[in-house]
């Protein structure tokens, strides 16, 4: 909240879950802490948020990626003023920098940027308010959390494993000691994630070691989408990986099949029994055979090529 810079004057809108860590924590106790207002909207809506914002009451609006693609949309955006609007932050998401730079035009403001971690209360880094940057890195670790780029020394290109510690990192997974020991060591958190320091001195976070999706700002690992998959009597083999889109991350589906062809609208009603709506599939393929090694392990690398 102090790094933004919010005061009892401000009035945020979103439209985050607060049952995730980027709306409970980054949005709803940050902004509340420092006295400000926060406005919820139940469920996001383009032309709602758009209404809201040229109503002058909202002062700060906070979103994934993927409310921004819609936000910027030809059917959303006709020259309108936002007159009270003073910042505008981006998370849980990697920020695509042809998004970045059309919000900014659309809005005439900065689209701030920041990265965390569920385990690490979430923030870890973000922009500042006072000096907003022109790449798509998240800005500056903020105080309290010390880091290291693990490897980063001895890789050419400065990339390297994140991790963090400070206050905000979690005593560990509940009832799941096993998980918490491959991640936390000596007070360290091991992010899975790639990161170097730019030219500019801030923290850019280039890739992922772990196989995750994240999907408007959630979190989706596709060992738990396959499982179920593999719980449909007409699947015999599944692999499943994410796709980048502009703001997001699309979730794919290489299957084997005994059926004469699958759908994909019936294949995510079934799934819908053990799975949120937001791991549901955006597409599925069929394949004769999916990629392995000796040892059986389908190699998703040679998936990802088929995109």
């Amino acid at each position: 909240g102090k790094l933004r810079g919010l005061g009892d004057a401000d009035r945020v809108l979103t439209a985050l879950p607060l049952s995730h860590a980027f709306g409970l924590s980054a949005v709803l106790c940050s902004v509340l802490t420092q006295g400000a207002s926060l406005e919820l909207m139940a469920t996001f809506s383009a032309a709602g948020v758009l209404a809201r914002l040229r109503d002058g009451a909202i002062t700060g609006f906070l979103g994934v990626p993927a409310m921004y693609t819609q936000l910027i949309s030809p059917d959303t955006q006709r020259a309108l003023s936002y007159p009270c609007l003073r910042f505008l932050f981006s998370g849980g998401a990697p920020l695509d920098p042809t998004l970045k730079k059309t919000v900014e035009a659309c809005f005439g403001l900065p689209l701030h940027n920041g990265y965390g971690l569920t385990e690490s209360g979430p923030t870890i880094a973000q922009t500042r308010l006072y000096a907003p940057l022109s790449d798509t890195s998240v800005g500056f670790v903020i105080p309290g959390v010390d880091y290291q780029i693990v490897g980063a020394s001895t890789s050419e290109d400065g990339i390297g494993e994140l991790k963090v510690r400070g206050p905000n990192i979690m005593a560990g997974y509940y009832r799941n000691q096993a998980q918490t020991d491959q991640v936390l060591i000596d007070g360290w958190l091991a992010t899975g994630d790639l990161a170097r320091i730019n030219g500019s001195g801030a923290l850019e976070i280039v890739g992922r070691i772990k196989e995750l999706v994240i999907k408007n700002g959630f979190n989706v690992y596709p060992p738990e989408v396959e499982a179920a998959l593999l719980k449909l009597p007409e699947i015999i083999q599944a692999a499943v990986i994410g796709q980048a889109v502009p703001g997001n991350e699309r979730i794919i589906a290489f299957v084997q099949t005994s059926a004469s062809r699958l759908d994909l609208g019936w294949v995510n009603q079934q799934l819908r029994s053990t799975l949120a709506g937001y791991k549901l599939l955006d597409e599925i393929r069929v394949v004769d055979q999916l990629p392995s090694a000796p040892s059986g392990k389908i190699l998703k690398h040679r998936l990802a090529d088929l995109l």
